[in-house]
């Protein structure tokens, strides 16, 4: 099955907030006036997005790396799916980025199947999934 879209998240504690946790410089924000179900269901728009929202079609196939910017291991969470692991480097390896992109070598002959996973400080690591599940799912971190 062919790749269809390449998700890049950066995952750090800026101390902007005592135990915030941030992806792409954003943190979660309860919605104060109704759940996010009812955001999506009942707008009208097909673009609808909301901050630190992806919007992805059904039956792709996605991967996602998430850089750990982060002096400390990070803990994630993906609800509705399982994962395949497909990269993970250590502690102090490095960030991935567009251009380093076709220098890793996936771990695509068996990988490792979850729907939790740890990255290591100052890291990377990449999963891949089918959105075969379509609804609303929450991806967070599992750091106390």
């Amino acid at each position: 099955m062919e790749l269809k879209k390449i998700f890049f998240l950066n995952s750090q504690h800026k101390g902007e907030k005592p135990g915030y946790f941030y992806l792409n410089n954003e943190t979660f924000v309860h919605p104060t006036n109704t759940s996010l179900l009812s955001l999506i269901l009942f707008n009208n728009s097909k673009d609808f997005h909301l901050p630190s929202t992806f919007q992805i079609e059904a039956d792709e196939i996605i991967d996602i790396i998430i850089n750990n910017i982060d002096f400390a291991p990070h803990s994630f969470h993906l609800h509705g799916y399982h994962v395949w692991i497909l990269a993970q480097v250590n502690s102090n390896d490095g960030y991935l980025n567009q251009s380093k992109l076709k220098t890793i070598a996936y771990n695509e002959i068996n990988p490792i199947y979850r729907d939790t996973f740890t990255i290591n400080p100052f890291s990377y690591l990449v999963f891949r999934f089918k959105t075969n599940n379509p609804s609303l799912w929450m991806m967070y971190c599992h750091n106390d």
